[in-house]
């Protein structure tokens, strides 16, 4: 049986720094929270509930597909949303 996975993002301002003042203090903005069970036909959820969504493995690699997501999915999202990539 697969077993369980954990992410946690934490978001810190971004900012230049000097020459020789690395490691600068910055303070947490935000941290997100997801557990996976079940592997790639399992889930994924966060802590705050959020995101509760049933995973499955495309029909191009293998798996039968159907209307849940999967991490290829998941992760295109995350970097089209941090991005802006519109696509255009």
């Amino acid at each position: 049986m697969p077993g369980l996975a954990r992410g946690m993002i934490a978001v810190k301002p971004w900012r230049l720094e000097p020459a020789g003042r690395k490691g600068a203090d910055m303070s947490v903005l935000y941290t997100a929270e997801a557990t996976a069970s079940g592997g790639r036909e399992g889930r994924v959820r966060s802590t705050d509930g959020a995101l509760n969504l049933e995973l499955s493995i495309p029909k191009e690699l293998g798996g039968p597909g159907g209307v849940a997501t999967n991490p290829e999915q998941l992760f295109a999202a995350g970097f089209a949303a941090c991005f802006e990539n519109d696509g255009a």
